[in-house]
C-alpha cells in the first residue's frame, strides 16, 4: 500500500497547525509537541529522589545518639522517641507526701479546642514528698505535642490517719 508524501512547500504553507508536521511523514501523520505535564512529573520524580537521598545520608552521618545517658555526654536521658516534659509547675508546700493525678481532660488553649484524656498524661514524680513543691507533666503520646493545654491537677494527701486531708487542686496551663 503506497500513501502520498506531501511536498516540502506544501509543509511551509501550513503554520497554523497546532504540532509539527514531518516533511516526509504520511499526509494523516501530525507529531505533536512533547507535553509539559510529563516534563514537570519527571523533574518531580527527581526532585523527590534527591531530598529522599539527601535525608537518609543525614540520618547516616547524625547516627544513633537517640538514647545516650546522662553520664556519657550530658546530652539527655530521654531517648528521641520520647515527648519532652512541660516546664516545672509549682505548688504550695504540705507537711504530708501527696499524690498527683489529672481530674479531667487537659484542653487545648486557642482555636482548636483538643483534649487530652487523663490516660495520655503522666507526672514526674508521682508523688510529692513532704514539703515538695515541683513537678512536670509529661505526655505519653506525640499526637498532642507542640501547643499549650489547661486542666487541673488534683494533689490528693496520704492517708497517715483514720481521715487524710482534704484534696487540693491546681489549675495548670503548660506548654506540652
Amino acid at each position: 500500500m503506497m500513501t502520498a508524501r506531501r511536498p516540502a512547500a506544501f509543509v511551509d504553507t501550513l503554520p497554523k497547525l497546532r504540532g509539527r508536521i514531518q516533511a516526509n511523514a504520511p499526509l494523516a501523520r501530525v507529531v505533536r509537541p512533547r507535553r509539559p505535564r510529563l516534563r514537570g512529573l519527571v523533574h518531580g520524580l527527581v526532585d523527590l529522589w534527591v531530598k529522599g537521598n539527601v535525608a537518609l545520608l543525614q540520618a547516616l552521618l547524625a547516627g544513633p545518639r537517640g538514647g545516650t545517658e546522662a553520664g556519657q555526654s550530658g546530652i539527655s536521658t530521654l531517648r528521641a522517641s520520647e515527648p519532652l516534659p512541660s516546664e516545672v509547675v509549682v505548688v504550695p508546700a504540705q507537711p504530708y507526701a501527696r499524690r498527683l493525678e489529672a481530674k479531667g481532660p487537659f484542653t487545648r488553649v486557642g482555636l482548636d479546642k483538643r483534649t487530652i484524656p487523663r490516660s495520655c498524661i503522666a507526672f514526674t514524680p508521682e508523688v510529692l514528698d513532704a514539703n515538695e513543691t515541683e513537678f512536670q507533666i509529661h505526655l505519653k503520646e506525640f499526637r498532642f505535642v507542640g501547643a499549650n493545654y489547661t486542666g487541673t491537677v488534683v494533689l490528693t494527701g496520704e492517708p497517715t490517719a483514720a481521715s487524710g486531708p482534704a484534696p487540693d487542686e491546681q489549675v495548670v496551663i503548660v506548654g506540652l
